[in-house]
């Protein structure tokens, strides 16, 4: 996977969402599909939401369904990390 993958969101008509620049999907349900992204995390809720297309190669993710909201969260921070703060 390149580097230098470029961010995107392209939302049509809040019925399909792609995303360019995913470089991980961490969980998705019916309500919220969480991903990792060049640009930090991110949580997309919704209803009825699944994922049409995920290509982690390229680093593109297509969720379709009824979509709500489009969140950017802080990254977690390795447990690590957290542990010797």
């Amino acid at each position: 996977m390149s580097e230098e993958l470029k961010h995107q969101l392209i939302l049509n008509e809040r019925k399909e969402l792609e995303i360019c620049g995913v470089t991980l999907a961490s969980s998705a349900t019916e309500n919220s599909v969480c991903l990792e992204t060049v640009m930090g995390g991110m949580m997309i809720k919704g209803k009825q939401m699944h994922v049409d297309k995920l290509d982690t190669e390229s680093g593109n993710i297509i969720i379709s369904g009824e979509i709500c909201e489009v969140k950017y969260v802080p990254a977690k921070k390795p447990f690590i990390k957290r542990l010797f703060k």
